[in-house]
């Protein structure tokens, strides 16, 4: 079933590449805990990729913070290749 929230072409009933991506890899980890033999795969599957998602935030805010410092280097390196 195609989710109505989903970013779909209604006349063709396409899934965008994005969500097509999101949803193959997550079939994927789904049957590789099913082949596991660990209980719940579905439930898993998804626990896994909030946790995953949560792992960005901080990842995030440790890049934005580092970038005043890379733009420094970037133009320091610059200035000397002139």
């Amino acid at each position: 079933m195609i989710s109505p929230v989903c970013c779909i072409n209604s006349a063709r009933m396409r899934r965008c590449a994005a969500c097509s991506g999101v949803s193959a890899i997550g079939g994927v980890v789904i049957d590789l805990y099913e082949a596991a033999g660990i209980g719940e795969p579905y439930t898993r599957g998804l626990l896994s990729f909030t946790f995953l998602s949560f792992a960005s935030i901080p990842l995030f805010l440790m890049a934005g913070r580092r970038f005043s410092k890379d733009q420094k280097r970037i133009a320091e390196l610059l200035a000397v290749r002139a």
